[in-house]
């Protein structure tokens, strides 16, 4: 199923931060629809903190502001230099309307709103 609503966003197009992604209602359906087979993803598990499984030891997996800095957002993108292999695995990331939302979250701060 589709998404209600218009397709546009609220707000003037200021930053990213004017967007008003929201952790809970926009990423964390991503992460229990896509992830919650192998992981258990919560914001405080998420947000600056580094990797604990073996491929991304010491990575973190989300730097507010910085997808560079960001493991987690180069895995399901399946870009820069990520760490380990592509997720959700087997495949070769998310759909792009998943990853622009978490990227425009991240950018936004990463709130746990």
């Amino acid at each position: 199923g589709g998404s209600a609503g218009s397709g546009g966003s609220a707000g003037s197009g200021g930053s990213a931060g004017d967007g008003g992604v929201s952790y809970a209602a926009d990423i964390a359906p991503i992460f229990s629809g896509s992830c919650s087979g192998c992981h258990t993803w919560t914001h405080a598990a998420l947000v600056n903190q580094n990797g604990t499984r073996p491929a991304c030891m010491g990575q973190p997996l989300i730097t507010p502001n910085n997808l560079a800095m960001s493991a987690l957002y180069q895995k399901v993108t399946n870009s820069g230099t990520k760490c380990g292999s592509a997720m959700p695995f087997g495949s070769s990331g998310l759909a792009t309307t998943q990853t622009n939302k978490i990227r425009d979250w991240i950018l936004a701060g990463a709130p746990n709103n």
